[in-house]
């Protein structure tokens, strides 16, 4: 048994600096810490199916809303996100539809790899994404000065 208090644990270095992203980034580790939680139980495979569905249904809804929040940026670059989005729940899709997941070192070797590819594309990825949001937001703002209209 993996004696850890946390299986991951959010650190600051991943924060964006963006609170809606970064509080919906911080509950996809404690969705991952939970599952893990009842992957240390024994003969909880319910609990694992409901919490396996929550983590996956959130993370649906987090990929939504951050592309909501990335379509002001250059379409080359959502198509690009988008995709690894894709990714990530095809991942999910395709772990769930094997029978290993219910055994804890078959779920425990697959959480590890996820989280190490949410990390990735949230070190990366996302933290690129925002930046070129400022960026283009500094541009905009630059372009047009509080109180003043666009022509």
């Amino acid at each position: 048994m993996i004696d850890m208090t946390y299986f991951v644990q959010w650190q600051e270095e991943y924060a964006l600096a963006h609170p809606v992203i970064d509080e919906q980034h911080q509950m996809l580790f404690l969705l991952a810490n939970r599952l893990f939680g009842i992957v240390e139980e024994s003969g909880q495979r319910a609990k694992l199916q409901d919490l396996f569905t929550e983590l996956f249904a959130y993370t649906q809804k987090h990929f939504q809303e951050e592309e909501l929040i990335w379509q002001p940026l250059e379409d080359s670059l959502r198509q690009r996100h988008r995709s690894k989005h894709r990714e990530l729940k095809n991942s999910l899709q395709e772990i769930w539809s094997k029978d290993s997941i219910f055994t804890t070192s078959d779920t425990l070797y697959w959480l590890q790899g996820w989280i190490q590819e949410l990390l990735e594309h949230i070190t990366q990825f996302d933290r690129s994404m925002y930046q070129q949001l400022l960026v283009s937001s500094s541009v905009a703002d630059a372009q047009h000065p509080v109180g003043t209209m666009p022509v």
